[in-house]
């Protein structure tokens, strides 16, 4: 994927994020393959072991599938921008087209885990309006952990007011949630900086700005734009709290903005007597997006200047292993060059490696 930034070319009008970009692909495709075996399950036998069942290929789950098609959508999104503008409505329309792809793909999963991303792409599959197709109630992972891709659009631009409101659009298909849309934006934010060399130990201030610009700047605009279109959730079902915040902009924000910051701040102050062991016990299983994306940038952290052990300590886990462990690579991958993976690329699924491999923007 080609990010052209004026001023910011590479050789052959190529983006000097391009390489960041698809090492950050790679490293969540293969924090996905790693965990996804286990998915569920108690700790496994990791290191070696993981090594070589990588190397004897392995499979890759919705995370890696609906990534690519971010990544696709995305690059699309920059086409139209570098042309003369694109506006939320053809953002929207380009990533629903993507998400309906793979919700009619021979791939796809069919059933939990997913099941938002399932039950909101199949509602505009249908022709459901949008607002009435995604989850308002729904602040799981499935959004937060396919939005690295969105990162690297015009990534040599801190705060793009492009890249928040694509990741806004792109996750809210599914999942909005508040918490879930307030992660997403925060997720973006932070894999942008690595790509332009914030050391992935040094991200809790990136994270902090952006939850500030939530309720009193720019992004707060977005998140008022949005909530507009809330609908209520059954009283019965998950995320039923949320219909409080109809009709109050602020405190819609508010709410995605506290439970983010909370999860952010306690995993600062977990992180200073972590050891190493299963990121899980100590993080929480990363099932909800805040959590997610503390566990993630908590991992980065303690693992700076190590994407391959980040990445394979957090997929070898007892929560959300290929979603956490697919999120960390994605960081962690942004501060590197696609040969640090040396030949592990190659060993998940042929159809996604070369879907990597291959994205322009």
């Amino acid at each position: 994927m080609t990010v052209i930034l004026p001023g910011h070319e590479g050789e052959g009008g190529e983006s000097p994020f391009l390489e960041s970009m698809r090492s950050s692909m790679y490293g969540g495709a293969i924090g996905d393959a790693l965990g996804f075996p286990h998915e569920f399950s108690r700790e496994t036998d990791g290191g070696q072991e993981n090594v070589l069942s990588l190397r004897q290929g392995m499979s890759v789950s919705d995370d890696t599938q609906l990534s690519c098609a971010v990544a696709d959508a995305t690059a699309r999104v920059s086409a139209k921008a570098r042309d003369g503008g694109v506006s939320a409505q053809e953002i929207a329309r380009l990533f629903k087209h993507e998400f309906i792809a793979w919700r009619r793909d021979s791939e796809t999963p069919d059933g939990a885990p997913g099941r938002t991303c399932l039950t909101a792409t199949s509602r505009l599959a249908e022709g459901v309006p949008l607002p009435e197709a995604t989850q308002w109630g729904s602040k799981g992972n499935g959004a937060i952990m396919r939005s690295h891709p969105v990162g690297f659009l015009e990534a040599g631009v801190p705060d793009s007011r492009l890249r928040a409101r694509v990741a806004l659009i792109s996750g809210a298909l599914t999942h909005s949630h508040p918490s879930s849309v307030v992660a997403c934006l925060v997720w973006v934010e932070v894999i942008s900086a690595v790509a332009r060399g914030t050391d992935t130990s040094r991200l809790t201030p990136v994270a902090e700005a952006v939850l500030d610009s939530c309720l009193h700047g720019w992004r707060g605009e977005l998140l008022a734009q949005w909530s507009e279109y809330q609908r209520p959730v059954d009283d019965d079902a998950e995320g039923a709290e949320v219909n409080n915040l109809i009709g109050d902009p602020r405190k819609w924000a508010e709410y995605g903005v506290k439970e983010c910051r909370e999860a952010l701040e306690r995993s600062v102050v977990l992180l200073e007597d972590y050891l190493g062991d299963d990121p899980c016990e100590t993080f929480g299983d990363g099932w909800i997006a805040p959590e997610a994306l503390a566990l993630a940038m908590s991992m980065a952290s303690f693992y700076s200047g190590d994407p391959w052990a980040g990445t394979e300590r957090t997929a070898r886990s007892r929560g959300d292993s290929d979603t956490i462990g697919s999120m960390v690579g994605s960081l962690m991958g942004a501060s590197v060059d696609v040969a640090y993976w040396d030949d592990l690329p190659d060993r998940i699924p042929p159809r996604w490696s070369g879907k990597i491999r291959t994205i322009q923007m």
